[in-house]
């Protein structure tokens, strides 16, 4: 083209610079043909002259064009050399994921050979704790008769203790009666002495009579209220009837001794010794029965040392199961350290995920370089160079993908004969559960039973023991009567004495003022006839009213020191009782407020737990979704493909015929993004079954946990039965 330009050029210049003699010698002969010559030469001229731009701008796209292939070579050596690096470090990574598993494999048939020695040594030692345990149940059922035995012979005693107090209380009744009888004997000799005393003490009777009166209606208020006292206390003390009679008995002595003062301090000291003599027997009685109580007391230190000996026994078998437990914690040691090595394999994988997200990336820059590449004619022979070494990585990754589908079957024959091996042993735990279960019934049963029969000891124990005490109280409650009676004697006699007192004064009185109105009547007749009637009027006027101002004001300080002293007793009461209530209702209301917030945090911390439960469900979902969706990115986004299948776990087609029968079509990138896919998918089936394995091991953990406090169940119990071994 530039040889072409430079002969126009040369040629049109030659025709310019000639162009004036041409003219003047050809003027005269060719004047129409230089005119038509001209007007060609200057069209050729301007389609020169144009072309010569076309070629220019034509230079100019070529030379872009070559820089923008340049650029594309470069960036395409740089991907195929970011390429082969990611795929040898692919290809050392999986090299070591198949040391590691052989590891693995070998460390699982370890644990699997020391499971088995286990299990043969647990079911011996099953065996001797079974034989063990029939045993002790042989001895605990020979303790059993003879501890019901020792019951009946208990009964018995307790039937005949039963028959010798009936007996007593028999005698005491027949004593009883007998007292009541000398009683009426002394009362007749008392009453035939009475009366001629009565006779010289009638004059000074009648003129008490009407003291008497006043006292009578008070006392008469106050038998009325011990009358209704009493009745409540007979309907509470059905068994005490002998005693009241003896109570009525000294109601009617007190009635009969409002006359005779003197003789109801002699009889009441005479029944103070009964009730003494009374007292002593069934002081001795008590004695009896807390010697009784000492020897059963006794026997119980004995059986009390006999259980610590049995326990010393039961310490010794929890050491050997805390052996034992030690070992299995020692498996769980071991199968966490798995699990750890299980967590670093899946952080890897999470970074060859990474990786691998990197290079579709680079797959991606390289697909927009091709659509570039594909434009120019000129790289088409360096493109089939490519593909003939993308064909041979294919072959290498088809390889590789291989290996990773046998390695992915031995996995899952492996995970289902951990599953069997899983089952077999949940069989075996079952099997062990339900004989832990029908053992622990029967300790149980024979537990109740030893208890049953020591509440039936209590029960005897305790209800001779409410016996003497009601006994006790009885006793207590007629001295505090009789005492009760003394003091109101003694209230009587002082009261008595006080109105003797006052009597004696108000005679003295009348006495002064006769003998003043005898002077007064002496001196003069004459004055008397006179002034007698105001004088006499005045005088005994004035004496009778101090009289009765004086009895009335000590009437009054009596009875308004009694009611005052009522009313202070009955303020402070209700004082202590509106007190009481009232925080009573605070602490009722204290309660009930604690209850609630009680209620509120427990129901929170449930709900706590289940929202927390909740949410470790939730993020293992994520978290497997979350894997699910980036390997499924990694899948062609391209629908027009027709050789290459979409399907992630379909076997019935091969990649690398679709590779050979691409038809001249450049998608070997593509299928290599597929086989990636592919390679992803695995890998995340494995985490999938890592992931169960996981939880299975839980499980497995969560047994042994569960089997290793049967165990201790299973110590206790035989420490018990040691215990209540004779």
């Amino acid at each position: 083209m530039d040889e072409c330009s430079s002969e126009i050029g040369s040629s049109s210049n030659g025709a310019s610079g000639h162009s004036p003699g041409t003219l003047t010698e050809a003027s005269p002969q060719k004047g129409s043909a230089t005119d038509d010559d001209c007007t060609s030469l200057q069209s050729l001229y301007e389609k020169y002259s144009i072309q010569q731009k076309e070629i220019e701008r034509l230079e100019e796209q070529n030379s872009e064009y070559r820089e923008k292939l340049l650029r594309t070579i470069r960036e395409r050596d740089l991907n195929e050399e970011l390429l082969r690096n990611v795929r040898e470090t692919q290809k050392k990574e999986m090299s070591e994921f198949e040391k590691r598993i052989r590891d693995y494999e070998i460390q699982l048939k370890a644990v699997q050979e020391r499971a088995a020695a286990q299990e043969a040594h647990y079911t011996v030692t099953m065996k001797d704790l079974s034989q063990k345990y029939n045993t002790s149940i042989a001895q605990l059922t020979k303790k059993a008769d003879i501890a019901e035995k020792e019951k009946n012979d208990a009964v018995i005693k307790y039937a005949t203790r039963e028959a010798e107090i009936m007996r007593i209380r028999n005698e005491i009744q027949k004593k009883e009666q007998e007292l009541v009888e000398c009683q009426k004997a002394k009362e007749e000799l008392q009453h035939s002495q009475g009366q001629e005393n009565i006779d010289h003490l009638e004059k000074s009777n009648n003129n008490l009579r009407v003291e008497l009166e006043q006292v009578k209606h008070e006392k008469f208020d106050l038998e009325n209220k011990l009358k209704m006292a009493e009745k409540r206390a007979e309907a509470c003390n059905t068994t005490a009837t002998e005693l009241k009679q003896q109570n009525d008995v000294l109601r009617k002595q007190l009635i009969q001794m409002k006359e005779e003062k003197s003789q109801f301090q002699e009889e009441n000291r005479q029944l103070s010794l009964k009730i003494q003599i009374l007292e002593s027997r069934r002081m001795h009685e008590s004695e009896e029965l807390s010697r009784s109580q000492q020897d059963l007391e006794q026997k119980l230190t004995e059986a009390n040392s006999h259980c610590a000996r049995l326990t010393d026994a039961n310490r010794e078998m929890n050491t050997k199961l805390e052996e034992v437990t030690r070992e299995n914690l020692d498996l769980m040691n071991k199968l966490q350290d798995l699990e750890d090595k299980l967590s670093l394999e899946e952080e890897a994988h999470a970074a060859a995920s990474i990786e691998i997200a990197r290079l579709q990336d680079i797959e991606n820059q390289i697909q927009s370089s091709r659509k570039q590449a594909q434009r120019a004619k000129e790289a088409e022979e360096q493109a089939e160079k490519e593909r003939e070494v993308a064909e041979n990585e294919a072959e290498e990754c088809r390889q590789q993908a291989e290996r990773m589908l046998a390695i992915t079957e031995q996995l899952t024959e492996r995970n289902s004969q951990l599953a069997g091996e899983v089952a077999a042993e949940r069989e075996k735990n079952c099997r062990l559960e339900q004989q832990l279960v029908e053992t622990e019934g029967s300790l149980n049963r024979a537990l109740m039973k030893l208890s049953e029969r020591e509440k039936d000891l209590e029960e005897a124990t305790g209800s001779g023991q409410s016996e003497i005490a009601s006994l006790k109280s009885e006793l207590n409650e007629k001295i505090v009567k009789v005492q009760q009676l003394t003091q109101r004697l003694q209230e009587e006699r002082t009261d008595n004495a006080a109105l003797k007192k006052k009597y004696m004064a108000n005679i003295k009185e009348l006495k002064h003022e006769l003998s003043s109105l005898r002077k007064q009547v002496d001196p003069g007749s004459g004055q008397a006839l006179q002034a007698p009637p105001p004088s006499g009027d005045s005088v005994p006027s004035t004496s009778s009213r101090s009289r009765a101002s004086s009895l009335n004001s000590l009437d009054r300080v009596t009875t308004v020191s009694r009611d005052e002293d009522s009313a202070q007793s009955a303020q402070a009461s209700a004082e202590t009782n509106a007190i009481q209530q009232v925080m009573i209702d605070k602490i009722i209301v204290l309660q009930k407020k604690l209850a609630r917030r009680n209620d509120k945090i427990e129901f929170l911390e449930e709900h706590v737990r289940h929202c927390l439960e909740e949410l470790q469900k939730k993020t293992k979902i994520i978290q497997h979704y979350a894997l699910r969706e980036e390997a499924s990115l990694l899948l062609p986004s391209d629908g027009s493909l027709d050789k290459v299948p979409l399907s992630r776990k379909g076997a019935s087609y091969s990649l690398m015929g679709a590779i050979f029968t691409a038809g001249g079509e450049k998608r070997s990138l593509q299928l290599a993004t597929e086989v990636n896919s592919r390679l992803q998918a695995v890998l995340e089936d494995v985490m999938i079954k890592n992931i169960t394995l996981k939880s299975s091991v839980d499980s497995l953990s969560n047994e042994v946990s569960r089997l290793s406090r049967e165990n201790r169940q299973l110590t206790l119990a035989h420490s018990r039965c040691a215990e209540q071994r004779p």
